[in-house]
């Protein structure tokens, strides 16, 4: 009787393994026909569902990895995502909080805190393209300090905010690393120096805001850097 409830188990077993399989798919492919995204996929009857995923940069390294309970939908696990050079970007862990993940550690390429201090907490508030971490709070007392990222971890813009309004410098970078935008915010409102930059870092147009408007002259630049025009406001 023993040897045929073993038997019996067994078979059963095999009979669910043989309805719950899971396989790998290449979804797409760069150029030279290395992987570029790759899926798993669980399979149960006529049920197809993606469990897991995975990036390629083009270069072979891995961008990210993410999984998902057996819906396919909700997040589950821990997420990893790297920069180009196949270092560590951030990991996020879903079994906490499916929305937004909690125990969140973001680092820059040295592999050190993106950002060094006593923080409250480090949420990412907002995924991006391919669900990279886009906008990361990181939270102190009533002070955040919103860090947004492009899609392979490279900084597109950094400042804080004090009780839900702009405070102090922020900096907004272009996707080559070069910063676009620096500005000087004050109870929300821009106040002080207020410079846009090309994306060779020559500076097309600076001036002062008082209270959230233009005041003052204004210097407006050409491609060599040279002063093209003032215009007063």
């Amino acid at each position: 009787m023993y040897n045929k409830l073993i038997a019996i188990v067994s078979a059963v077993a095999i009979l669910l393994s043989s309805c719950n399989k899971t396989e790998q798919k290449e979804v797409s492919h760069w150029p030279d026909g290395s992987p570029k995204l790759v899926q798993t996929i669980k399979k149960s009857g006529d049920s197809h569902v993606v469990v897991a995923e995975r990036a390629y940069y083009e270069n072979g390294n891995l961008h990210y990895e993410k999984y998902y309970k057996n819906d396919g939908i909700e997040r589950t696990g821990e997420w990893r995502y790297n920069y180009r050079s196949g270092k560590l970007f951030a990991i996020g862990n879903f079994n906490k909080n499916a929305d937004s993940g909690d125990d969140w550690t973001i680092v820059d390429t040295l592999g050190n805190p993106y950002l060094e201090g006593d923080f409250d907490s480090v949420k990412v508030a907002e995924l991006g393209e391919g669900d990279t971490p886009a906008s990361v709070v990181y939270c102190k007392d009533s002070v955040r300090t919103l860090v947004q990222f492009y899609s392979d971890g490279s900084l597109r813009c950094k400042g804080e905010t004090v009780e839900g309004k702009r405070n102090g410098v922020w900096t907004f970078y272009y996707s080559n690393g070069m910063v676009q935008t620096e500005a000087h915010f004050s109870d929300g409102k821009e106040n002080g120096m207020y410079t846009v930059y090309r994306d060779n870092g020559i500076p097309y147009y600076r001036g002062t805001y008082i209270n959230g408007k233009r005041c003052g002259v204004w210097d407006f630049y050409d491609e060599q850097a040279n002063l093209s025009y003032t215009k007063n406001f």
